[in-house]
């Protein structure tokens, strides 16, 4: 008889002097991983080429401003040689417009009218080119660059050639 009443104490014993057997609630079973994003991926959006930009001609050109100076020398061109011509005025006041790097160049002192005005442009490196038709159909060039606040260069008229320089004002 000890031995069937030591089999239901032994049961009540080993659930109250588990040591490992825990008094509180067990927790609750983890929940289970969220469902994931099923939405399809959206393609990449395709990048514009840098060619297919254009810059828009609107806007302020790093030389704009007004610059003011004067013609230094006068000379010919004939037969190789540089001299002054009779028709040839060897002074003369400059005065330059850049708006958005487009260039007006009035040139004071020249022939019969007094002034002539050039049109051109000058590059984002600084290199001045501008033109002029006269009344009898001769083109008249100018060329030369800004570098800084210092605009200097050469117009070549038909029977003359004239050095500029002009400051930013």
């Amino acid at each position: 008889m000890l031995g069937l009443t030591l089999l239901a104490p032994l049961s009540a014993i080993a659930q109250s002097t588990d040591p490992f057997r825990s008094t509180t609630p067990p927790h609750p079973a983890p929940r289970p991983p969220p469902e994931p994003d099923v939405t399809p991926p959206q393609p990449a959006p395709v990048p514009i080429p840098p060619a297919a930009v254009t810059p828009s001609p609107v806007g302020r050109g790093i030389f704009d401003g007004t610059y003011l100076g004067s013609v230094t020398a006068a000379t010919v061109s004939e037969g190789g040689k540089h001299r002054q011509h009779q028709g040839c005025v060897s002074s003369g006041t400059i005065r330059a417009i850049v708006t958005a790097n487009e260039l007006t160049l009035q040139q004071a002192g020249v022939g019969n009218s007094g002034s002539a005005s050039y049109h051109g442009h000058i590059e984002t490196t600084g290199i001045v080119s501008a033109t002029q038709t006269t009344l009898d159909g001769s083109v008249v060039t100018v060329t030369g660059s800004v570098i800084a606040n210092q605009m200097t260069g050469q117009i070549a008229r038909p029977n003359c050639i004239y050095s500029f320089s002009a400051t930013r004002q």
